[in-house]
């Protein structure tokens, strides 16, 4: 379960220039996602989860862009 989430603010500088604020957070809770579990029945793994997914941890990414 990946919570991912944007926050945006509008400005108006003046009548022709806008600025936009953006925040953007991927994995926003920060958790584990865990990998499937071994299913080779000879392996002393059976049936364990041994590794995590490449998720990457908490990412959070600020942005101002300038329209005129």
């Amino acid at each position: 379960n990946e919570w991912n989430g944007n926050l945006q603010r509008d400005f108006t500088l003046t009548e022709q220039v806008r600025m936009q604020f953006r925040l953007d957070a991927i994995n926003m809770m920060n958790r584990t996602i865990f990998g499937q579990p071994t299913t080779t029945p000879t392996s002393t793994n059976f049936g364990k989860i041994t590794s995590t997914t490449e998720m990457p941890n908490r990412f959070i990414q600020f942005q101002l862009r300038l329209r005129f």
